[in-house]
């Protein structure tokens, strides 16, 4: 700083290029930081929702596979339907035929 002949201090040129360069060495400084606190939260934002998306990829993978017992019972019921169902036709047909025969 400087002083004028009557004492009062005023800030030279190169005083406030100093100051000016130290206040965006702080501001930027401050920006990093609020920058890496973000990151920071959304990376553990980031982390939890890849928990959730395995958890929800093994939860699809059980319902497939319970998908697929269940196609395979409603498969294994449709054939025992239709022979039934053969089998009440043939039955069927029996009786006819007995009854054709009987005098």
């Amino acid at each position: 700083m400087a002083s004028h002949e009557n004492g009062t201090e005023y800030a030279t040129k190169a005083d406030l290029k100093h100051e000016l360069g130290a206040l965006r060495t702080e501001l930027y400084a401050t920006r990093i930081s609020a920058l890496e606190s973000v990151v920071r939260a959304h990376s553990a934002d980031v982390q939890s929702l890849r928990h959730d998306v395995a958890g929800l990829k093994q939860d699809v993978t059980g319902l497939k596979a319970d998908m697929t017992a269940v196609q395979q019972e409603v498969a294994e019921l449709r054939r025992r339907f239709d022979q039934r169902d053969r089998l009440a036709d043939i039955e069927q047909r029996v009786s006819v035929l007995e009854k054709r025969l009987t005098p």
